[in-house]
């Protein structure tokens, strides 16, 4: 970045001198090596943990070594204005890192003493900024993004090329659609688990048996003689059980089959693929990027997010399963993919 030239010497002296005057919205992640000047502070414990949390970051995005740290570092910030603007908000009473508590040791602990920035009780306030000081815009919280190792976690099903196919275009669509709390991430990815659990794939429309068939589809085969003539028949069933429905036409169109499950949420009809821009080459369903994509634009598009509640119970995540499904197809696959989500985003 730039010298940030019209902060304060003590400001820039700190190392937060490029949070003054050079965002404005839409500008990229921040990341805390970015507020540092571009120095690595995964080497400085102390400055890490402050400058993500002083940029915005969710506490639990941190990695695991580091969040111990968390209320020694939020001591330093009033959360009122940082977490929501991704400014520094005030810092008061700085102790100095030499004074010691009452216990004998120091103020942030023996283990964080190395390489953290010398910072005195003299050090002056800060001013808390908002949107309208200093050319300042809202800056996109930075998230973690998606690590393949976790992916393979909550999707054991999946071959590891595939997670590697999918992990950034993941990362790419949550960033595009707003799905950046790890809450509504593990929500998201918990439907995935019950609609795609090898994260790739069109809905298979192949059946045996009158019982799988009439289980799948019960209004379309109600009867043993209904299924006449589309047992192993794949184009014949999704034409038939889709006819009429999300902008499809009637049987004969062979829409139900065009526009039968797709992507990882498995957007089903002509008017899903229509608002996801795949109405002209529904094939291109099965790319990772448009998989992505479009389950996103339909998770943004029916408010979901709005659903999400930290730390669920069953019943309020059933509400996103009968939104998602329709009803509660694989209910229990959703549930405890949402839960081991939680668990790998540390959540739980």
């Amino acid at each position: 970045m730039d010298d940030s030239s019209n902060a304060p010497d003590d400001q820039r002296d700190f190392g937060y001198g490029d949070l003054y005057g050079r965002f404005s919205p839409g500008q990229p992640t921040i990341s805390p090596s970015d507020l540092y000047g571009g120095v690595d502070t995964s080497a400085m414990p102390f400055a890490h943990v402050m400058l993500h949390l002083a940029a915005g970051a969710d506490p639990a995005d941190l990695e695991p070594q580091y969040r111990h740290i968390v209320p020694h570092a939020q001591m330093f910030l009033q959360p009122a204005q940082a977490p929501r603007y991704g400014v520094l908000g005030r810092v008061t009473g700085l102790p100095s890192l030499d004074d010691e508590d009452t216990a004998g040791g120091s103020v942030l602990g023996n283990d964080l003493n190395e390489n953290i920035p010398e910072i005195s009780a003299t050090t002056p306030e800060f001013s808390v900024l908002d949107k309208s000081q200093a050319g300042v815009g809202e800056i996109p919280s930075p998230r973690a993004q998606i690590t393949a190792a976790q992916l393979q976690s909550i999707f054991s099903n999946a071959s590891r090329e595939t997670v590697d196919r999918y992990v950034d275009s993941l990362n790419r669509m949550f960033d595009k659609e707003g799905i950046d709390d790890p809450e509504q991430r593990a929500a998201f990815l918990g439907q995935v688990v019950g609609e795609s659990p090898t994260l790739q794939g069109r809905e298979g429309t192949s059946f045996s048996t009158f019982q799988r068939l009439n289980g799948a589809h019960p209004s379309a085969f109600p009867t043993p003689q209904s299924a006449e003539g589309y047992l192993h028949n794949p184009q014949g069933v999704a034409n038939r059980a889709y006819a009429g429905r999300n902008g499809n036409g009637q049987e004969d169109t062979g829409d139900g089959y065009r526009y039968r499950g797709g992507g990882l949420l498995q957007i089903t009809g002509r008017a899903n693929y229509r608002a996801a821009g795949l109405e002209h080459d529904p094939e291109d369903i099965e790319n990772p990027q448009s998989s992505a994509d479009a389950s996103g634009s339909y998770w943004s598009s029916h408010n979901m997010n709005n659903l999400v509640r930290p730390g669920m119970s069953r019943s309020q995540y059933d509400q996103i399963t009968r939104a998602i499904n329709g009803g509660l197809m694989r209910a229990n696959e959703r549930w405890l993919g949402y839960r081991q989500a939680r668990q790998i985003f540390g959540l739980d």
